[in-house]
């Protein structure tokens, strides 16, 4: 809580829900993200609300190895574990799921806010990221650029 420590995430989003969030991803076009709200002091119910996303591939556990399940589909067994592995990650599509899933994410927001005519504004900040510190899961690496949207209904 306002910066004191670890805050669990408040809600996780599928494009489209989680039915069809999985059947994105079997082709790596799933964009999932991970919410929550960092109070700006503690105790207090308002602060800002941080958002992770990440495009997400549908994988299976062989052994210990990931494959993308639509490669593995047809030969499922019962010793497959399941997962969504991050894109760019062992098993997954494509590359940078991290930072195509922050880009995408953050025009979608502008889009749908512009749409309904709310105040939108976005400032793009990138910071350089050192010590080895710019691997995620499935070891996916992420740049170090953050969107800050700031979104608010127009006065009346």
């Amino acid at each position: 809580m306002a910066g004191h420590g670890y805050v669990t995430q408040d809600v996780a989003w599928r494009l489209s829900g989680c039915l069809k969030g999985n059947v994105l991803s079997l082709v790596g076009l799933e964009n999932h993200v991970r919410i929550w709200n960092q109070p700006s002091k503690e105790g207090d119910s308002f602060g800002a609300w941080f958002i992770a996303a990440s495009y997400e591939t549908a994988c299976v556990s062989i052994k210990g190895k990931l494959y993308t399940l639509f490669d593995e589909g047809s030969h499922i067994t019962s010793d497959m574990h399941f997962f969504h592995c991050i894109d760019g990650g062992p098993g997954s599509f494509d590359t940078n799921g991290y930072d195509r899933g922050a880009k995408d994410f953050a025009h979608e927001v502008v889009l749908a806010a512009r749409q309904w005519n709310w105040n939108v504004s976005e400032k793009k900040i990138t910071r350089p990221i050192t010590g080895g510190h710019d691997v995620g899961e499935d070891g996916v690496k992420f740049n170090g650029t953050v969107y800050v949207l700031t979104v608010t209904l127009p006065a009346n």
